[in-house]
């Protein structure tokens, strides 16, 4: 069974393109975007604890600029062949290493040489309020951050 035959709704999903320069993403619920295939820097996938009910993974694509990440759901329409025309286009194959992720983890895909390891790195949100520690403690949150990994590839400029 092909990741895009889940039970996901697509207009929730979205939709992955690939036109063999330039990356799209359109969803309604996570957002929209497009870059160019040369300005990105790591591409990786990330999964959190938000599933099964909504999307909990993702591919991601940091661009060379460092600024922030794109994220798009490995469950949007047309992902199997997007996936399929990346991993031609730059002669690597696109792992899916964390399919059955059910927890905060995250892996580089390309550039190759750090292929496995974090694209981020994930920490538990604290506070010195003591009702937002109270909260905190009854409904946790995480927050996540380039890792080490990523960064070098951004400062190196590969």
């Amino acid at each position: 069974m092909s990741i895009e035959s889940s039970n996901r709704a697509s207009d929730e999903s979205g939709i992955l393109c690939f036109d063999g320069s330039s990356i799209s993403y359109t969803s309604p619920y996570y957002g929209t975007f497009s870059i160019s295939l040369s300005e990105v820097a790591v591409i990786g996938e990330v999964t959190n604890q938000n599933g099964p009910g909504i999307d909990d993974w993702f591919i991601v694509f940091v661009p060379r600029c460092g600024s922030g990440w794109f994220e798009a759901s490995m469950y949007a329409d047309n992902c199997d062949p997007f996936l399929g025309q990346l991993s031609a286009k730059l002669g690597v194959p696109m792992a899916r290493n964390l399919y059955a992720s059910t927890d905060f983890a995250s892996c580089i895909i390309w550039p190759v040489r750090l292929a496995g390891c974090p694209v981020f790195t994930f920490k538990p949100v604290t506070d010195s309020n003591f009702l937002r520690r109270l909260k905190l403690r009854i409904m946790p949150e995480t927050s996540q951050y380039l890792s080490e990994d990523t960064l070098s590839v951004i400062e190196q400029g590969d």
